[in-house]
């Protein structure tokens, strides 16, 4: 069995998605994101929130560039596990070898995007900045490894 992790501590991510689907108002067509438990919306003055109240048609820029966005880029991800079992056999065959590989099993992360774990200068938004992209692929692969 082997196992492979990848991992990053400290840092922030800029969830440019985020910032595009929860666009408070000014993009009707992109109301889209949900609050998470512990996210709220200002309602009344003296409110605590961590959102602006959504308005329809929105012309406050309530939904521009803001620190809000920036998140965790902390993340701890299972890369690769291999598990594989030789069977002992005498005749004809030397070794004979069954085995699972699994890549990108799971991530774990506070960030609330598709994945932490973004590319360099990606859509060309810069360093950190986490678009439209699609996550990592997660592949499995059975084998079989026979020796004469």
């Amino acid at each position: 069995m082997s196992a492979i992790f990848g991992y990053s501590v400290g840092g922030k991510l800029y969830n440019y998605m985020r910032m595009e689907f929860d666009s408070d108002g000014a993009y009707t067509d992109r109301n889209q994101m949900r609050l998470k438990k512990d996210w709220s919306r200002w309602e009344k003055e003296g409110d605590i929130a961590t959102h602006p109240q959504p308005v329809y048609g929105n012309k406050t820029n309530s939904n521009s560039t803001s620190s809000r966005y920036l998140e965790s880029a902390s993340y701890l991800r299972m890369r690769n596990l291999t598990i594989g079992y030789n069977i002992p056999i005498k005749k004809y065959i030397s070794k004979l070898r069954v085995y699972a590989s699994g890549e990108n099993l799971f991530v774990i992360s506070g960030f609330s995007g598709i994945d932490p774990e973004v590319p360099p200068l990606n859509e060309g938004k810069g360093l950190g900045v986490a678009t439209f992209v699609y996550p990592q692929t997660r592949k499995f692969v059975f084998g079989l490894n026979i020796t004469l």
